[in-house]
């Protein structure tokens, strides 16, 4: 009896925070409500409380060809991705797929002295298939 070999999709996703480096302690607020605070210091990162999978792109899963596609955002007080673009391109494809998935992500907003601050980050997106 021949048991199938079952063929695993395994998109992963890592938050990264910042694509750049970490900056002293911040003392106080920004002076508008849409001034990009950085992480780091008295600025605590944000929390990723759902995600939704990437699909791998249909008409290249045949070529079973890893992919990473880093993806920049705004994440800003109400925890909803804003300002998604590209920062690393997978392909334009994976990079499709990165973004409509990316785009339904939601988080615990990021903090200064425990008030919502709006912060720009990197999402990694890694595509593989096993």
């Amino acid at each position: 009896l021949a048991v199938p070999m079952l063929r695993k999709l395994l998109p992963t996703v890592a938050l990264l925070l910042l694509a750049a480096p970490i900056v002293p302690a911040q003392t106080t607020a920004p002076t508008t409500a849409s001034a990009l605070m950085k992480v780091g210091g008295d600025v605590l990162p944000p929390k990723l409380i759902s995600t939704v999978e990437p699909k791998y792109p249909r008409p290249l899963f045949h070529k079973r060809k890893p992919s990473l596609v880093l993806v920049g955002i705004t994440v800003p007080a109400d925890g909803i991705p804003t300002d998604l673009h590209i920062v690393k391109s997978g392909g334009t494809s994976f990079d499709k797929s990165a973004l409509n998935a990316v785009k339904q992500y939601r988080f615990r907003p990021a903090t200064l002295h425990g008030k919502a601050v709006p912060v720009a980050i990197n999402i990694e997106v890694n595509f593989q298939i096993f």
